[in-house]
């Protein structure tokens, strides 16, 4: 900015306003501390100025003088602006470049932000799930009977993607949100009876998915194979 009579800009700042977005002018968006040089040429520095590179020597109505050749203000900018009474109105938007969001993106009440990434996490459940990504196998090659309150003894393992069963307590722990497809196979010896419960525990509550029983067959051997 150019003055040509110097004297006049001492005791001069410079506040600027979102005039459409704060119509009473009470939010300072950046501001300028006060002239008390006179000089022919000022420079008011925002924080990018560090960017620039197509500094102007001497005098320039286009482009932003050389620091040696002007008297620089640093241009203090509000770092977190208050959000305006009904937002931001946006018609359209193009880019063709990321576009970075830190903080919460709100359309019409919904956090676009955190449903995108919850839609993300199940469509990559989804993925692993279909493309065989996410998946394991247990078995045991005990013949102990096993208790009433017990749970199943599976104790070796073919494979486990996620590295999520735990042969020591026979608990799958999911790590990845979706939709699971669990399916196991149990034994009983003649004359006994057996009730077989597949287990969710989410938050430390219990909660019976799928239940198998043999009933009253206890005349030979029986063998079940469920899928929850």
């Amino acid at each position: 900015m150019n003055w040509s009579f110097n004297n006049t800009t001492i005791g001069l700042a410079i506040e600027l306003y979102n005039s459409t977005q704060d119509p009473t002018l009470t939010e300072i968006l950046a501001t300028t501390s006060v002239i008390t040089t006179a000089v022919d040429i000022y420079r008011f520095d925002f924080p990018d100025i560090a960017t620039y590179t197509a500094f102007a020597t001497g005098e320039s109505l286009t482009n932003i003088i050389r620091e040696e050749d002007a008297t620089s203000k640093v241009v203090s900018v509000a770092e977190s602006p208050t959000e305006m009474e009904g937002g931001l109105s946006v018609d359209t938007i193009t880019t063709t470049e990321n576009v970075d969001i830190s903080g919460t993106l709100m359309v019409e009440e919904v956090n676009v932000k955190d449903t995108l990434s919850s839609v993300q996490t199940q469509v990559d459940a989804l993925i692993n799930f279909t493309g065989g990504g996410v998946n394991f196998r247990a078995y045991t090659l005990s013949a102990e009977t096993i208790n009433a309150g017990n749970n199943l003894t599976y104790d070796n393992e073919d494979y486990d993607t996620e590295n999520s069963y735990d042969t020591t307590d026979n608990i799958y722990t999911i790590v990845i949100g979706g939709t699971y497809v669990f399916s196991f196979g149990w034994f009983v010896v003649n004359g006994s009876t057996a009730v077989i419960n597949l287990i969710r525990k989410r938050n430390s509550v219990e909660t019976i998915l799928q239940q198998s029983t043999n009933g009253t067959n206890t005349d030979k051997t029986a063998v079940f194979s469920q899928r929850p």
